[in-house]
């Protein structure tokens, strides 16, 4: 599981950095809906964290921290995804191979601990030991990746048809690198 030092380290920032400030303030005329204002991002990110965290902590995993950079590029995947789903390609978006992310679509508007519940949930199908990708987990492993340090969220609305983006940096869902980054829960 690693050393105290080892799960306190933060990567490099890669670019990402923490003072970096983005207008992510945007509404289009045909009835879609970014979050607005940055007092309604800041709040949607703060619970988005705080959830991530407690899942991560029952796991031991490195805390997590926002990354302005990365919320606004959620916003902008949320919104491409939608505008495409289901008929576009997520391949299409340019968005940086570093990233790790997990998407929701829904036609509800969901609470932001009922979106990483539905991430979390994917852990009763996971088997801990195994170092390599297992079906129908990739939501939970990368909400826990431990190596993972940044994130940023987004949202995106379209005549209550809602997506939700998280990105992660680095990535998780690593091949040969599970057993160093998905640990067992805590009683």
């Amino acid at each position: 599981m690693g050393t105290s030092a080892e799960k306190n380290a933060q990567p490099e920032d890669a670019g990402f950095s923490q003072n970096k400030t983005t207008d992510i303030s945007e509404k289009d005329n045909n009835n879609s809906i970014m979050i607005e204002d940055k007092k309604e991002q800041n709040e949607h990110c703060k619970i988005m964290l705080e959830t991530h965290n407690k899942y991560r902590e029952t796991h031991m995993s490195n805390k997590l921290r926002i990354n302005e950079r990365l919320n606004a590029m959620a916003n902008k995947y949320a919104k491409y995804l939608l505008e495409q789903y289901p008929f576009g390609s997520k391949n299409n978006f340019d968005k940086d191979e570093s990233l790790g992310e997990n998407i929701l679509f829904s036609n509800q508007k969901e609470t932001e601990t009922d979106i990483c519940q539905k991430w979390y949930d994917e852990n009763k199908n996971f088997e801990y030991g195994i170092n390599k990708f297992q079906k129908d987990t990739n939501h939970f492993t990368q909400l826990i990746w431990n190596s993972t340090s940044d994130v940023g969220f987004g949202f995106y609305n379209i005549n209550n048809n809602y997506c939700y983006v998280a990105l992660y940096y680095p990535q998780g869902n690593v091949f040969g690198q599970f057993t160093k980054n998905v640990f067992m829960p805590i009683s």
